[in-house]
């Protein structure tokens, strides 16, 4: 879900005719070796009316997002719907319009099979000019999905990945830019997401192979920039879920003593970053330390 710098639209009413018809054919991915399978992602907008569609397969079932293009610079989207095809049943489920204008250039539809629910998932992108995705989650039965269950904001390139029998959405955490630094430097620690058929569970401190090697990241990039105040937070963010959140906060100190706790001008720096810093961790409901 990259090369966001256009809106784009997803297909439509019209498709829903050529999916029970047998209408033009989309792309779709099979992925064998993977309890879950996407699709591409939606192509560039169109004229009003005109329909596209995006299909994940995944063995006997078909998952597809489809809606119509209401043209215009708006790039306005109607008749989004989630079209699941099944060896003996085909079910559609509307997409609200809470959440339509999500649905640009790089979303895609995602077929899961896997633990702890069948599901399918869309990963939404809002067609801004930096971020940011959505994963909206619906749970799946032998018939088909029912209504959205939940939805859960993201910040940049979500995907899914599969660990240990489970698949998750991995996507990095929005609170950190515009807060710390400005977009280009800021950190976006790692996230991961679960879908159990109801909701979005974080299960990041699940998996602290992943997020120590996220700290690595953030830690390297601090050493070489070290005005970059938000890859330090960063850091700090993915130790505090490590459970070595105290030895992280020690540094800061350490830093501020120092007087190396200098950011980009027009963001926090000193004791302005720090309060600011526990704040977002805060409300993130990352561990205190």
């Amino acid at each position: 879900m990259r090369g966001r710098s256009l809106p784009w639209i997803a297909a439509g009413a019209l498709v829903l005719a050529a999916l029970v018809l047998g209408g033009p054919a989309s792309a779709g991915v099979r992925t064998a070796s993977r309890p879950y399978a996407c699709s591409p992602a939606l192509r560039a907008p169109g004229p009003a009316g005109r329909a596209e569609l995006v299909t994940a397969s995944l063995g006997a079932t078909r998952a597809t997002l489809a809606a119509r293009s209401g043209g215009g610079l708006a790039q306005v989207l109607a008749g989004l719907r989630v079209v699941v095809r099944g060896p003996s049943a085909t079910v559609v489920r509307p997409v609200p319009k809470v959440v339509t204008y999500l649905l640009t250039r790089g979303s895609q539809v995602c077929r899961v099979a896997g633990t702890p629910a069948p599901s399918v998932i869309v990963l939404a992108y809002s067609g801004g000019a930096h971020c940011c995705d959505s994963a909206l989650g619906f749970a799946a039965s032998a018939t088909g999905v029912a209504r959205p269950l939940a939805r859960v904001d993201l910040a940049d390139f979500a995907a899914l990945r599969s660990d240990r029998g489970h698949v998750v959405v991995r996507a990095g955490e929005g609170a950190f830019p515009y807060t710390l630094d400005n977009y280009a430097m800021s950190s976006e620690p790692i996230l991961l997401e679960s879908f159990d058929g109801r909701a979005f569970v974080n299960v990041t401190r699940d998996y602290p192979d992943l997020v120590r090697a996220d700290a690595r990241t953030w830690d390297r990039l601090f050493a070489r920039y070290p005005s970059d105040l938000s890859y330090l937070a960063g850091w700090v963010a993915d130790e505090s879920l490590l459970g070595r959140g105290a030895s992280a906060w020690r540094r800061v100190a350490t830093l501020r003593s120092e007087g190396r706790l200098h950011g980009t001008v027009g963001y926090p720096s000193g004791r302005g970053f720090e309060r600011q810093l526990r704040a977002i961790l805060r409300a993130r409901h990352y561990p205190s330390s």
